[in-house]
């Protein structure tokens, strides 16, 4: 059964997220399996800097993964036909998200005390319920904060016009997208903090964004393998 968001959509754009959720389940698939250390290359012979090189290549190609969940939750989420009342909407989200977590949760848990032997103690739960029992619990903990800023989004979304849409969007491209790496490869100190808003909120609004946006392919490959180079280049750094 499709989802109350899927249904709102035309029949040609739930094929385009179908087709996007299926490969970004794949992308997720290979930056796990893509996952390697960095290498001292001083001490490596060439063929395993050579296997290194292609395991950064096959994780920078699948880093698009996560942007295009949060996209696709963006496009579902932000539309300005969607109102409703803030607290049944943190209401259904809560559950949606709550359940896995709680389920998963316990599972790390015992996991990390019983396989891990790690000593348990209400500290270490806690501490683990803040910052998640395991590392890839950071996703729910993003989505979460996506929610609770959702009724304000939507807000903006309801009532601003194209042109504020993409001033916007220009300056979180800008702030999460361009500095950072310009930063990175420049070597000048840049005060990143003149973008007050950035990261997920960027690929979140932008899936939204581009529900209205058509662009030659061309371009958008240009972009894409743009994007790879830097990855790949930041990763190698």
């Amino acid at each position: 059964m499709l989802s109350r968001e899927l249904v709102d959509l035309k029949t040609e754009e739930r094929v385009h997220v179908d087709l996007i959720r299926t490969v970004g389940i794949v992308l997720v698939i290979i930056v796990h399996a893509a996952i390697e250390p960095h290498p001292i290359v001083e001490t490596m012979d060439l063929t395993e800097v050579v296997r290194w090189f292609t395991v950064n290549t096959y994780d920078s190609l699948a880093r698009s993964s996560v942007p295009l969940f949060v996209m696709i939750s963006g496009a579902l989420l932000l539309q300005p036909a969607k109102v409703e009342p803030i607290r049944v909407f943190l209401k259904k989200r809560t559950v949606r998200i709550g359940l896995p977590f709680v389920l998963w949760g316990t599972i790390y848990f015992v996991w990390r005390f019983l396989v891990n032997q790690e000593a348990f103690s209400p500290s270490t739960v806690f501490q683990g319920v803040l910052t998640g029992p395991y590392y890839h619990f950071w996703f729910l903990y993003m989505l979460f904060g996506l929610y609770l800023i959702t009724p304000v989004l939507r807000v903006l979304t309801l009532h601003a016009t194209r042109g504020i849409m993409r001033y916007f969007m220009v300056l979180l491209i800008v702030g999460t997208a361009v500095m950072p790496p310009l930063v990175l490869l420049s070597g000048f100190a840049f005060e990143l903090k003149i973008f007050a808003i950035t990261g997920w909120i960027t690929y979140f609004l932008l899936g939204y964004y581009l529900l209205e946006t058509r662009a030659r392919t061309s371009i958008l490959v240009g972009l894409w393998l743009t994007a790879v180079l830097l990855t790949n280049i930041a990763r190698t750094s």
